[in-house]
Parts: C-alpha cells; sequence; structure tokens
C-alpha cells in the first residue's frame, strides 16, 4: 500500500544537548593539564633547544674567526652541516615510517580482534610458495648467465695477457 505520508518528519524532536558532569569536567581538565606537561612543554622546550642551537653555531662561527672571506666560507660551511644532517634525519625518519605502519597496523589488528600472527603466516606461506615457483627458472637463467660472464672475463684476460706481450716486446716494460 502506497502512502504519501513521509516516515519522518519534517520538524525533529530537539535531542538533549550533553552536559557533562563536572567529574567528567574535572578529569578533561587534568587530562589537558597532563598532556600539556608531559607532551607539549617538553616538545616545545626541545623545538627551541634546537633553533637556539643553529642559531647559536651560525653566529658562533661567524662571531670572530679572522677577515670577511673566512667568516664567509665558515658560514657556508656551518649551513653545509645543517643542510647535510637535516637530510640525513629526515631520510631516517622517512626509513622508520614503514616499520611503524606495520607495528601500528598489527595492534589494530589485534584490537579489531584479527589474527595478526595467522595473517602473518597466510603472507609469509603466500611469499614462500611464490620464490619457490620462481627459484627453478632462476637457477636455469643464472647458469646460462654465469655461462656469459666467464667466457667474457676468460677472452677479456686472454687479449690482456697478449697485450702485455706485445707491448712487453716494443718497450721491454
Amino acid at each position: 500500500m502506497l502512502s504519501n505520508e513521509n516516515q519522518y518528519p519534517l520538524e525533529a524532536e530537539p535531542q538533549a544537548v550533553f552536559e557533562p558532569s563536572v567529574e567528567q569536567l574535572e578529569r578533561a581538565q587534568k587530562h589537558r593539564r597532563y598532556e600539556w606537561l608531559t607532551l607539549y612543554v617538553p616538545l616545545i622546550f626541545m623545538g627551541l633547544l634546537v633553533v637556539l642551537a643553529i642559531v647559536g653555531g651560525i653566529w658562533g662561527t661567524t662571531a670572530g674567526f679572522g677577515n670577511e672571506v673566512n667568516r664567509w666560507r665558515i658560514t657556508v660551511s656551518a649551513m653545509a652541516d645543517i643542510i647535510v644532517i637535516a637530510v640525513t634525519l629526515s631520510m631516517t625518519v622517512a626509513c622508520l615510517i614503514l616499520p611503524i605502519l606495520g607495528f601500528g597496523g598489527w595492534i589494530y589488528g589485534r584490537q579489531q580482534g584479527w589474527k595478526p600472527w595467522q595473517t602473518t603466516r597466510h603472507f609469509l606461506w603466500r611469499v614462500d610458495q611464490g620464490l619457490t615457483k620462481i627459484q627453478e627458472p632462476i637457477k636455469e637463467r643464472s647458469d646460462q648467465v654465469v655461462e656469459v660472464v666467464i667466457k667474457s672475463r676468460s677472452r677479456w684476460a686472454y687479449f690482456e695477457t697478449i697485450w702485455r706481450w706485445i707491448r712487453y716486446l716494443f718497450t721491454g716494460k
């Protein structure tokens, strides 16, 4: 049976607005204070120390070392060192992203009720099957490649020996 009446009314009943209790507000304030003292303040402090170290290093290298050319060289050297350190740190962080993501996925899977060891075991089993499947063609191809490499190296050694003999005949060296 069709009806023109909508099962959802146009004007919904106003829902009750959540009001946290006094205990919840106190707990949230304590949590915020704890976060500031244990996370934000140390991060800000370390950031300021790093900035001050960089500024102090640049200022210290240019403060009183001889003439302007020497100061300029030391400043450029300090800037190059800072760039090398920054690139090295960023590459280190980039290399750590994959293990951190893997560990986080493993933890998330455990919280969701997955069996991460079973999933990992299944993945490694499939990798092993794939490697076993391509192992025989690799052995066949490697024998062919090794044969070509050995032949080319032996030809090179033969021609090098002839060249040394000819050079010895003409130069005595």
